[in-house]
C-alpha cells in the first residue's frame, strides 16, 4: 500500500483518532467515467467497507477506521470508537511492526553468541516485547469503553529477496552468511527443505520458498505482537495484515496463477485470522507474459479476470476474505494507468469479490499524496453505491458462495454466484467489451447486454445456471 506524505501524517491526523478526509479533493488522475449520477439508496446491511479516510456522512456503507500510533492513548482511541456504528469498529495500526528487524535481540548471532548488525528472521524476542506493551494498551482501551471488531495492520517489510529486503551494512551475500552462521538457522533450513541458503540468490524454487517462509515469519511475529493481545480482550475479534493470504504450492512451489511480476510464489503468511490480499487495478510485468502465444495485456477486463483467477485460490483453510480495494480513479504509477477510472470494471470488481465471499472490504482512499490527487467524493460514492446494491439484493444475511467453474486465461465472461437471504442464487456475469449478449442454460435464454459490462441473474433455489458468450446481438 502506498503511504501518504510525511507532511500529512505530521498534522492533526491522530488527535481525532481517524485519518485525514479527502472530501475536498475534486480532481482525479485520468478521465472520470461517463456514468449516470449515483442515487444514494440508503441501503445498509452486511456489506460495508472500512475506509482509510472518512467519507461523507451520506455514504453510510463506508465506515472510517480509527487510527492508532505510538502517540495515541487508549482513552483517545476508545472515545473515537464509541462514535462508530456497533459491530463495525475497526482500528488501524499505523507504524505497527516498525520495531521488528531493528531490535538487538533479533539480530543474527555468531556461533559464539556474539550479536551482529544483520537483522535475523526470527523476530520472537521483539514480538514478545511489543505484545506486552499492546496487552497493556488493549486492557486500558477496553476499560475506557473501547469497542473492537476488526484490527487492521499494514507492515510490508521483511527479509525478502524481491521487494523488501532489509539490511543495514554489507551486501546481501554478507547478510545470508550471517543468517547461515546463526545456530538458529538449523531449524530454518529444516523448514525450507534445503540446507544451501545461498541457493536463494538465484531465481527458482529455493528463492520462492525462502520468500514464502520469510513472509510467514513476519506474519507470526505480527500475530504475536498485535493480534493476540487484542483478541485476548475481544474474543470475537477479526483482523489481518495488508497483503497477507494463503496460497499453497505443489512440490514445485508453483500455483495456478502467477503474481504481478509473472512468477509463481506460494504464500503462507497470515497475521490474524483473515486474508487481506490487495486487489488494486495493477498487473505489473505480467501484462507481457505470453499466454497462448500472445502477451496477456493490461486492458481493464484482462486485469479484472486475472484478479479473479487469483481470488479463486485464496479461499484457503477456512479463513475469511476481507480484501483491500483502492478508489476507482486510482492511477497506478506501477502500471502508468488508471485501470478502472474511465470504465465500469471497478464496480464489477466489487460485485465479483462480494459474490466470491467478501462481505467487508478495506478501502484505501487517501487524500493527496506524492504526485497523486487522491480519492474524491465521487470515488467514495461509487463504492458506497456498490455496497448499497449488494445489501439490497442479498438482504440481511448473504448465503454461501456457489462454485461456477475455473476461469481461463482467455475467458470473455466472469461468473460469480452466491445465495441470497431468501435461498435463491444470485449471479453476477461480467463480460469483456466485445461481448454483446450471453446465452443462459438450462432454458437456452438469450440475454442482450445493451452495452453493459455486467448483469444480475437470479435463479430459483436449487437451480444452477451456466453462461456463455453469444455470437449474436
Amino acid at each position: 500500500m502506498l503511504k501518504p506524505s510525511a507532511a500529512i501524517l505530521a498534522g492533526a491526523l491522530f488527535t481525532l483518532g481517524a485519518a485525514v478526509s479527502s472530501n475536498n479533493v475534486l480532481a482525479v488522475n485520468g478521465p472520470r467515467p461517463a456514468m449516470p449520477r449515483l442515487t444514494r439508496t440508503g441501503e445498509t446491511g452486511p456489506f460495508w467497507a472500512w475506509c482509510w479516510s472518512p467519507a461523507a456522512a451520506a455514504d453510510k456503507n463506508l465506515v472510517p477506521m480509527v487510527w492508532v500510533t505510538r502517540q495515541t492513548t487508549p482513552q483517545q482511541t476508545a472515545a473515537a470508537t464509541r462514535k462508530l456504528p456497533a459491530g463495525k469498529v475497526a482500528i488501524f495500526l499505523w507504524g505497527g511492526g516498525l520495531p521488528l528487524l531493528k531490535s538487538p535481540a533479533d539480530m543474527c548471532r555468531t556461533p559464539a553468541g556474539k550479536i551482529t548488525h544483520f537483522p535475523g528472521p526470527w523476530l520472537r524476542p521483539e514480538a514478545a516485547k511489543i505484545g506486552q506493551r499492546m496487552a497493556n494498551f488493549f486492557r486500558r482501551y477496553k476499560a475506557a469503553g473501547g469497542r473492537l471488531n476488526f484490527l487492521a495492520m499494514d507492515y510490508e517489510a521483511g527479509i525478502n529477496l524481491d521487494w523488501y529486503y532489509v539490511t543495514r551494512n554489507g551486501t546481501v551475500l554478507d547478510h545470508l552468511r550471517a543468517i547461515n552462521a546463526d545456530p538458529r538457522s538449523a531449524v530454518l533450513k529444516k523448514q525450507l527443505g534445503f540446507s544451501d541458503l545461498f541457493s536463494v540468490l538465484h531465481s527458482g524454487k529455493a528463492r520462492r520458498l525462502w520468500n514464502a517462509l520469510m513472509g510467514r515469519y513476519v506474519a507470526e511475529a505480527l500475530h504475536q505482537a498485535y493480534f493476540q493481545p487484542a483478541k485476548l480482550e475481544f474474543p470475537a475479534l477479526r483482523g489481518s495484515n495488508y497483503g497477507d493470504y494463503i496460497m499453497p504450492g505443489n512440490s514445485q512451489a508453483r500455483v495456478a496463477v502467477p503474481n504481478a511480476d509473472g512468477h509463481y510464489h506460494p504464500s503462507w503468511a497470515v497475521a490474524g485470522n483473515v486474508q487481506s490480499p490487495s486487489v488494486y487495478g495493477e498487473i505489473g510485468s505480467l501484462k507481457l507474459r505470453k499466454i497462448g502465444g500472445h502477451a496477456y495485456g493490461c486492458s481493464p477486463f484482462a486485469i479484472l479476470r486475472w484478479k479473479m483467477m487469483r481470488q479463486a485460490i485464496r479461499r484457503s483453510r477456512g479463513l475469511p476474505l476481507v480484501p483491500w480495494v483502492s478508489y476507482k480513479s486510482y492511477y497506478s504509477a506501477y502500471d502508468h494507468q488508471a485501470t478502472f477510472g474511465a470504465n465500469h470494471y471497478y464496480e464489477e470488481l466489487i460485485y465479483q469479490l462480494a459474490l466470491r465471499g467478501a462481505d467487508q472490504f478495506l478501502y484505501w482512499n487517501p487524500g493527496p499524496w506524492d504526485k497523486q490527487k487522491g480519492a474524491t467524493p465521487y470515488d467514495n460514492q461509487v463504492l458506497n453505491h456498490c455496497l448499497a446494491v449488494l445489501n439490497k439484493r442479498f438482504g440481511a444475511k448473504p448465503g454461501k458462495v456457489m462454485p461456477t467453474g475455473r476461469i481461463g486465461w482467455r475467458s470473455d465472461i466472469l461468473v460469480a454466484a452466491r445465495k441470497t437471504s431468501t435461498g435463491k442464487i444470485l449471479y453476477r456475469v461480467t463480460v469483456s467489451p466485445g461481448v454483446k449478449a450471453i446465452d443462459v442454460s438450462p432454458g437456452n435464454h438469450h440475454l442482450n447486454l445493451r452495452g453493459k459490462t455486467g448483469i444480475w441473474v437470479t435463479s430459483k433455489p436449487g437451480e444452477r445456471l451456466a453462461f456463455r458468450s453469444a455470437a449474436g446481438p
